[in-house]
């Protein structure tokens, strides 16, 4: 080993041909210790190689200090134990195994050096583990789901001595997904960015995983049940409603997955169920048929859960049903399909779920993602470099804004309480920071942005190469104004300075015109008493259309005019809402039938709440 470099790791990672990404990483991460954030959080895409990343800052913390104690924490049994096997199974890693324990069930090696442990063992075994001292590193798997105020937060940093004033120790999180559906904050643990971001996207982008090709492959429902499924897909939705499950038993959803497999047959795939139930039945239906098909779920027993894994991973079986168990901590990279056979409200666990078939592997280029209830249309595989943005009804995205490329004034969704400012990272890059003031609501123009001068608007100074480092990379905001991106909204005219945008399961926005011309963007939320304003004062024309399309970007797919879905033929579930709002024209196209659909909701919400030409909302400037 050459010891010069030691410090710096170049000639260890070369030697163990560590990805480009995971040194990058790894620096970033030194680098946000290095400023007093001892809390790191390092974002990486399932199949990119977190786990050995971050067994990398272990290696190199333990041969660096031969005092060293490092603790690693998981919630899942596989995530306790895959990262122990790695360290005893490759040679790399040998000084990590020499001096690893673990304390789960029956083990109870409290003195290692390197401890891995679930964190619910910890939660009564913390004492028996300090008694030994506290750890200089821990390291915490899936780290999206700790926050101080909730035990396994709490318990994290307990352990980590940061108890009072004190910071403690070093600790580096580990997630692909860093968003919460609840409104608790990720910042007030990892701090407002991470010191290390790549997206799904952006890992497909820079060919460490493989891209997906959606397929839109929807169970033709019934009208209600189909209103239902919306609202299970946005943010509001159940992920765990036993009642929407039986209903789509009931509505035949076992046989519709059949026949998605039966198209797919000979191909390694996985099923994502909502139910127990759901999952027996698409089972015996898929096995009835002629399916190699295994299932786990909850309640599988540990030794059944490995042989089925196991059988999978051999080739033995083709098809693996499941409901909420394999979407973290599961390395099945033979897989390349997914059949989605379920509503997902949560963009956290759709991207957990599509990565599943993201890794690379021999002969895989592609994988493909059976989409049977429409959750591809609302989530993407684009995750936010920054923590806790966004309103609660305004869906997840990265860096919602507008720029008015006349005026050079920036805007934001007022819902989304953001308000902007032009920061410097250590690293030296400037980035749009987008954050909530307090306490009073942000959304309005933030006015000319300066620097120590006027900030010309323009792509390229707010859309820069890619999030690296403590955020010092694409600040991500849209400027469609300035850049001339074309955005296709299928606007519906509603005539008197009205027109009106139909979200799907987020609600309807509009855009409406007041006396002197200029426009008032709003948004009505599914079930809202009332209009919401995007902004804090009526704008220009275009300003307002664009604001209005940027919060409806996550839905691309819903408001694009020239999506492909438009061209299908009308579905039965569309032609027996038609009917009830007594629409009878001769109407074949899914795009058109929706747009009579979106038509008739936005003119009896709009009616409702009296939204018309010189409308302006209660109190506003």
């Amino acid at each position: 080993m050459d010891e010069e470099n030691r410090e710096s790791g170049e000639v260890e990672v070369r030697a163990f041909n560590l990805r480009p990404v995971q040194v990058e990483a790894l620096e970033n991460v030194r680098a946000s210790w290095r400023t007093g954030q001892r809390r790191a959080l390092l974002v990486l895409p399932t199949g990119v190689g977190k786990t050995i990343t971050a067994l990398e800052a272990v290696r190199r913390a333990v041969e660096r200090d031969p005092e060293a104690r490092v603790l690693w924490l998981a919630h899942r049994a596989e995530l306790v134990t895959q990262p122990l096997e790695a360290v005893q199974s490759l040679d790399h890693f040998a000084s990590v195994a020499e001096v690893a324990g673990e304390v789960r069930g029956t083990a109870a090696d409290y003195g290692a050096r390197v401890v891995f442990s679930s964190v619910q063992t910890m939660i009564n075994r913390a004492a028996a583990y300090t008694e030994h001292g506290r750890p200089s590193l821990v390291v915490i798997d899936e780290a999206h789901h700790y926050v101080p105020g909730m035990t396994w937060g709490d318990v994290a940093l307990s352990l980590a001595g940061a108890e009072g004033d004190a910071l403690g120790c070093h600790v580096l999180g580990l997630t692909a997904t860093p968003e919460r559906a609840d409104a608790l904050r990720l910042s007030s643990m990892w701090g407002e960015l991470p010191a290390f971001s790549l997206s799904t996207q952006e890992a497909i982008d820079d060919g460490y995983l493989v891209p997906p090709v959606i397929h839109d492959v929807r169970l033709e429902v019934s009208a209600e049940l189909e209103e239902a499924i919306e609202l299970a897909n946005s943010e509001e939705g159940d992920d765990e409603d036993a009642n929407l499950a039986q209903r789509l038993l009931a509505e035949g959803i076992a046989d519709h997955v059949r026949d998605v497999c039966a198209g797919i047959r000979g191909r390694p795939a996985l099923v994502f169920c909502m139910s127990v139930a759901q999952v027996v039945e698409t089972w015996e239906t898929l096995t009835k048929h002629g399916h190699r098909a295994g299932y786990i779920t909850g309640t599988t027993g540990k030794r059944d859960r490995a042989a089925i894994l196991a059988a999978y991973r051999a080739g033995e079986l083709d098809v693996l049903v499941n409901c909420g168990v394999l979407t973290e901590g599961t390395d099945l990279p033979r897989t390349s399909e997914i059949v989605m056979a379920r509503p997902c409200g949560s963009k956290s666990l759709y991207v957990q779920i599509v990565g599943r078939a993201a890794r690379l592997y021999p002969g895989k280029e592609t994988f493909g993602v059976w989409d049977v209830l429409g959750a591809s249309q609302v989530h993407t595989l684009v995750t936010s470099v920054a923590l806790d943005i966004g309103g609660a009804y305004v869906p997840h995205a990265t860096w919602i804004s507008v720029i008015d490329s006349d005026t050079a004034e920036f805007f934001a969704p007022k819902g989304s309480r953001w308000d902007a400012e032009l920061i410097t990272a250590p690293t030296g890059m400037e980035l749009l920071k987008l954050y909530r003031p307090q306490p009073k609501a942000g959304g309005r123009p933030g006015g000319a942005l300066y620097a120590d001068g006027p900030i010309v608007v323009s792509p390229d100074l707010f859309c820069p190469a890619r999030p690296r480092g403590l955020g010092a990379g694409k600040a991500r905001v849209s400027n469609p104004l300035s850049s001339g991106r074309a955005w296709r909204p299928t606007w519906i005219d509603l005539g008197d300075g009205v027109r009106a945008l139909g979200l799907a399961s987020y609600g309807t926005a509009y855009t409406v015109e007041t006396e002197e011309g200029d426009m008032w963007p709003i948004m009505v939320p599914p079930r809202a008493r009332q209009p919401r304003p995007l902004n804090s004062r009526a704008v220009r024309p275009e300003v307002a259309s664009a604001l209005v399309a940027e919060v409806g970007r996550h839905a691309a797919r819903v408001v694009d005019s020239q999506a492909e879905w438009r061209a299908a033929n009308v579905t039965q579930g569309q032609r027996a809402y038609l009917d009830r709002l007594g629409i009878t024209d001769d109407i074949q196209t899914r795009g058109e039938a929706g747009r009579r659909i979106d038509k008739a909701k936005a003119e009896r919400t709009a009616a409702r709440l009296g939204i018309c030409r010189g409308w302006s909302p209660a109190g506003a400037p």
